[in-house]
């Protein structure tokens, strides 16, 4: 055997040799996949597993979940198809003309393929009125806002058509909520004319949501609508500069991260609000039922500089109480009666491609309730 093939041979079983022990060891921390992924279990042996191929053809698939340096190894293979082939490994997440990354299914919403019956929206928005009536009745408040997205925004960067005038969940919804006199702010139409014409960027390219400016751009926005609209005065945001940087908070690049490169993404700077709070203002409590866009506003403590400890349903499913971190976790577990005598507000966001789904069974739950 000549030198060259002993050295290849030799170089081949020490690779086996570091990918066997890094997947029994982990003697070596790597960075970890992005997003949701189910690893298979050590499967169980038996003779009939044994002998029907079962154990064999489990085992196999056990091997591909847990190969040492797998994460390492997708990462470098997802990496080589984007920048070479501008392929995304990624079913569910594709690619503007401008680099923009965006959810397959906000393409589908605006396409309107996942539309819900009039009928469903409308006893849906009939049930909400229930509560906003009781809420008027004690002088407290009740806003659904309807969160921005960039198929809405930007609909030419993702070859969607800029004038779409089929029925969506969102015109649905409108429509059903104004009929019941419930109050709404659809920010769509106004984030999408920003895109255009203001100085500050409301998405990244590499987030699905919007961005930090834009989220505390919305939360000021809803904070004026109430006062506007109660007798609540929360308190505003005095912006003393807008800092720009490249250096994104995870939020700005979730997108990016669930395609799990090797190497980061080129950035644009983005701007950051550098601000204080109005103190004349009075922060109300406030019960908020929304899927992940609020979920930003809430977890880095913005939510809490406008309302008293909001209290937080995410997607109706799991409760977060901002003052009370063993409070109980499902949102059954809270009489609903009771917790509107000591609730000011009721906010209810969504984006457009959860409407379909909208309020989460929320509204059936007030529909029982005996207010």
């Amino acid at each position: 055997m000549r030198a060259s093939s002993k050295i290849f041979t030799a170089l081949l079983l020490l690779m086996l040799l570091l990918f066997h022990l890094q997947q029994h060891l982990e003697f070596q921390r790597l960075r970890q996949l992005k997003g949701a992924f189910h690893q298979s279990e050590f499967p169980s042996l038996s003779w009939k597993s044994w002998t029907n191929g079962d154990f064999q053809s489990a085992f196999e698939n056990y091997q591909k979940d847990h190969l040492g340096y797998r994460p390492s190894l997708i990462r470098i293979h997802n990496q080589l198809h984007y920048s070479l082939f501008d392929e995304i490994h990624h079913k569910d997440i594709i690619r503007g003309k401008s680099d923009h990354l965006l959810g397959q299914e906000y393409v589908d919403s605006y396409r309107a393929r996942d539309l819900e019956k009039d009928s469903v929206v409308n006893a849906r928005a009939a049930n909400l009125a229930l509560l906003n009536q009781y809420l008027i009745d004690k002088s407290k408040m009740m806003l659904v806002v309807f969160a921005p997205d960039k198929a809405f925004a930007m609909p030419e960067e993702f070859g969607l058509s800029p004038n779409q005038q089929i029925p969506s969940n969102s015109t649905k919804w409108q429509q059903a909520l104004a009929n019941n006199a419930i109050p709404f702010i659809d920010f769509r139409p106004h984030f999408k004319s920003m895109v255009d014409t203001s100085a500050y960027p409301v998405f990244t390219k590499t987030g699905i949501h919007w961005n930090v400016w834009g989220m505390r751009y919305a939360a000021d926005s809803i904070a004026g609508f109430i006062n506007a609209h109660s007798s609540y005065q929360l308190p505003r945001m005095i912006v003393e500069a807008n800092i720009w940087s490249k250096d994104y908070p995870p939020i700005e690049k979730d997108l990016e991260n669930a395609l799990n490169l090797w190497l980061p993404l080129e950035k644009e700077e983005m701007p950051y609000q550098r601000f204080k709070m109005d103190s004349s203002g009075s922060r109300p409590k406030v019960l908020v039922i929304s899927d992940s866009f609020f979920y930003e506003m809430y977890g880095k403590g913005l939510a809490n500089q406008f309302f008293d400890a909001p209290f937080f349903w995410y997607y109706n499913t799991t409760a977060l109480k901002y003052d009370w971190e063993d409070a109980p976790r499902n949102p059954k577990d809270y009489a609903l009666d009771s917790l509107m005598q000591e609730t000011d507000v009721v906010l209810l966001m969504s984006s457009a491609t959860n409407l379909k789904d909208f309020p989460w069974a929320f509204d059936a739950r007030v529909a029982k309730t005996q207010f």
